[in-house]
């Protein structure tokens, strides 16, 4: 069986994370949540003079996420040998073969794999994915919270 797959770093598990989860617990069906999260924060590995002062400690955003929803929680280390890597191999090693991602959730302006050349109109993580089907939709803009747009890709 698949996972549902909601991605970002969650720093503070805001309202905007918490419609992400909720998301996803709408499109579960029993099946597991897996949050996947990045520490250090990516701006700390790009732009070490702009990486944000963060609002929770990793174990603190761990929690939350269970609290809000999550079953599990992956947490990626993200440096440059991480960054450097293709969308394709992304969603191929992470999502589909580590994760078994069948959907994966994401807030709007999320990029992926080397320099954010993956987004939601790209196709990459739709091709070859166990149980993942091609398609995007957007969520229900009514549940989501203050600015926070997401993305299901099946």
């Amino acid at each position: 069986m698949s996972n549902v797959v909601v991605i970002g770093v969650f720093d503070g598990v805001h309202k905007g994370h918490q419609s992400i989860l909720d998301r996803a617990k709408e499109i579960a069906d029993g099946r597991k949540i897996i949050a996947l999260t990045f520490d250090p924060h990516p701006t700390t590995v790009f732009a070490p003079d702009r990486a944000p002062t963060l609002l929770t400690t990793l174990a603190d955003r761990v929690v939350l996420l269970k609290i809000h929803g999550a079953d599990q929680v992956a947490v990626m280390k993200f440096d440059e040998k991480f960054a450097a890597m293709s969308p394709e191999d992304f969603v191929n090693q992470i999502l589909i073969k580590q994760l078994e991602a069948g959907d994966v959730i994401v807030g709007e302006n999320f990029t992926y794999g080397h320099k954010a050349a993956g987004n939601g109109s790209r196709r990459a993580w739709l091709h070859g994915g166990r149980g993942t089907r091609a398609g995007s939709r957007q969520c229900n803009r009514a549940r989501r919270a203050a600015s926070q747009q997401q993305r299901v890709v099946r």
